[in-house]
């Protein structure tokens, strides 16, 4: 399986990985860091789960009761809480979570998805907000993902991006995906839901009837 890479503003990062359990007794639906070295990953790990959890389901996938369990690569990476303070995590671990939800459910899908690096932090409605040391961070992504691979970062981030990156990123053929949610996330992994596909192609056939319509009818001259 490629890698999902959780990005810091020390121009480090760690891979992020996931895995679903039953629910805690209360509740149909959480996540939490397992190795979290502050309240705040934890608190971006349910946001994360739960933005992933409306942004699957709108596309027709269903999910049972789950406790999103979310890892880190090396807890001991960065001892300080005060070093990894932030929500900045959340959009990694809401990819994580989803390749593993679609490893577990579409298994097929899941292994043609890229390597990821994101930064983001995340609400439960998955908007995507902008998050500090975003050049730092994304020459660390670049360094993680490597050639084919994709890195997310919140768009109103994009007048900070470092001078030439894009077009070094572009030369390492890597995708710099700048998101304002994450069902862009998934529009580019994924395509568009199918749904809106389907109701752009009622829309064109429909607007054809009405012009076929109106020319028999006499209203164009």
């Amino acid at each position: 399986m490629t890698r999902t890479w959780m990005l810091f503003d020390t121009g480090t990062c760690q891979e992020v990985t996931c895995r679903f359990y039953d629910p805690l007794p209360d509740r149909t639906l959480s996540g939490f860091v397992i190795n979290s070295p502050c309240r705040d990953f934890d608190d971006a790990a349910e946001n994360a789960v739960h933005a992933v959890y409306a942004g699957l389901k709108a596309r027709g996938f269903s999910f049972s009761s789950r406790q999103a369990a979310i890892s880190l690569s090396s807890a001991e990476a960065h001892p300080d809480p005060a070093d990894s303070a932030g929500q900045s995590g959340g959009l990694a671990f809401a990819i994580a979570a989803a390749r593993q939800f679609l490893s577990d459910q579409d298994p097929e899908t899941a292994s043609t998805l890229p390597a990821m690096a994101a930064t983001g932090v995340i609400d439960d409605t998955g908007a995507v907000s902008r998050v500090r040391g975003i050049p730092a961070k994304l020459e660390a992504a670049a360094e993680a993902v490597k050639e084919n691979g994709f890195i997310f970062y919140p768009k109103g981030n994009r007048p900070q991006l470092p001078p030439g990156l894009e077009e070094t990123l572009e030369a390492e053929n890597i995708r710099l995906c700048p998101v304002a949610r994450l069902d862009q996330v998934f529009d580019i992994l994924l395509g568009p839901p199918p749904n809106t596909t389907v109701n752009k192609k009622l829309l064109v056939m429909l607007l054809a009837a009405v012009l076929i319509l109106a020319a028999a009818a006499g209203f164009f001259y």
